[in-house]
C-alpha cells in the first residue's frame, strides 16, 4: 500500500513506508528455525447462514503461530520475555514480548507470514538516528497478527488472534448494529475488537458492509461528513488489499476513519487527525 509523497502528511495513519518494507522484507535472515502449527483452513459459510451475501470468500489455509520454542517469525536476535494465551469475544488471542540489544535490526521473518498466507495490510514507520520504530498489521481470513516494535530501545511485541469457530471467513450481506465503547467518539460495529494495545480496531465483519454502516451511524452519533468513504490518493492497498478512507466532523474536531481490508477478511478501523 503505497501512497505519493504529497499525501504522506494527511494520510499519515495509513502511510506504507519503504522502509518498514524492506526491514521486514529482509527478515528471512537469521529468523526463528520454523515450527509452524498447521494449517487452519478457512471455510466460507454457505448462503443459509448469511443472507444475501454480496462477495463470497475464497478460503485458503493460514498457518497460524505458537508459543512453542521456534513458532513465531521472529529473528533470532531477540529474546522472548513473555508469551500467553487467553479466549476473548470469541478470539484466541496470543500475546508475545521481545527484547535485544539496542539497535538489533530485523524485526520479522516477512517470507514466513506471506508463504502462511497472511496479508500485509497495514504499515507505519518512523525513523530515528538509531534506528526505527514501527508496527504491522497482518490479515489471515478471520485472524489477525500485529506486531509493534522500537529498534531503538530493542523491544518487540506481537498479537495474534484466532477465531474459536471453525467457520472463520467473514462473509458479506449483514445489517450491522452499534457495539462496544465507540473510538475518539467513533462508533463501531457490533464484536469490534481493540487489538495491539489500542492501536488498532478489528471488526469480524466484511469491509464493504462496514462503509455501508457509517453514514448512518455516524450522522446518528453527531457526527457531520466532510468527505465520503473513498479509495485515498495513490490507490488501495494492492490488488488484493482494498483502503477506503473517510472524513467527519463534530464538536469542532475532525478525523479520517480509515477502512483496511481483503475478501474474506476482517475489517480494521483506525482512527486519526485530520490533517
Amino acid at each position: 500500500m503505497r501512497f505519493p509523497l504529497a499525501s504522506v502528511r494527511r494520510y499519515l495513519p495509513m502511510v506504507m513506508s519503504l522502509c518498514v518494507g524492506i526491514l521486514l522484507a529482509l527478515g528471512g535472515c537469521g529468523a526463528e528455525p520454523s515450527a509452524q502449527t498447521s494449517p487452519l483452513t478457512i471455510s466460507t459459510p454457505s448462503a443459509t447462514e448469511t443472507p444475501a451475501p454480496t462477495a463470497t470468500a475464497t478460503p485458503h489455509p493460514v498457518t497460524t503461530f505458537t508459543c512453542a520454542p521456534g513458532s513465531l517469525p521472529v529473528a533470532q536476535m531477540y529474546t522472548r520475555a513473555s508469551c500467553d494465551t487467553s479466549t476473548e469475544q470469541g478470539f484466541q488471542i496470543l500475546r508475545a514480548s521481545y527484547t535485544a540489544a539496542p539497535g538489533a535490526g530485523i524485526t520479522l521473518d516477512d517470507s514466513r507470514m506471506t508463504s502462511a498466507g497472511w496479508l500485509v495490510i497495514q504499515q507505519e514507520h518512523g525513523d530515528s538516528p538509531n534506528g526505527a520504530i514501527g508496527s504491522a498489521l497482518y490479515f489471515g481470513m478471520g485472524a489477525w497478527f500485529s506486531v509493534q516494535y522500537n529498534i531503538p530501545a530493542g523491544t518487540l511485541s506481537v498479537e495474534q488472534g484466532i477465531p474459536t469457530s471453525p467457520q472463520a471467513s467473514v462473509p458479506c450481506g449483514s445489517a450491522l448494529a452499534f457495539g462496544g465503547e465507540p473510538r475518539k467518539g467513533v462508533p463501531l460495529p457490533t464484536g469490534s475488537l481493540t487489538a495491539d494495545g489500542g492501536l488498532y480496531t478489528v471488526a469480524p465483519v466484511c469491509l464493504q458492509d462496514v462503509a455501508q454502516f457509517y453514514p448512518t451511524a455516524l450522522h446518528t452519533a453527531g457526527w457531520t461528513q466532510m468527505q465520503p468513504f473513498q479509495t485515498p490518493p495513490g490507490g488501495s492497498g494492492s490488488a488484493t488489499v482494498t483502503v477506503l478512507v473517510g472524513t467527519y466532523s463534530s464538536s469542532g474536531s475532525t478525523v479520517d476513519i480509515w477502512l483496511s481490508g481483503a475478501p474474506g477478511t476482517l475489517t480494521a478501523i483506525i482512527v486519526g487527525p485530520h490533517y
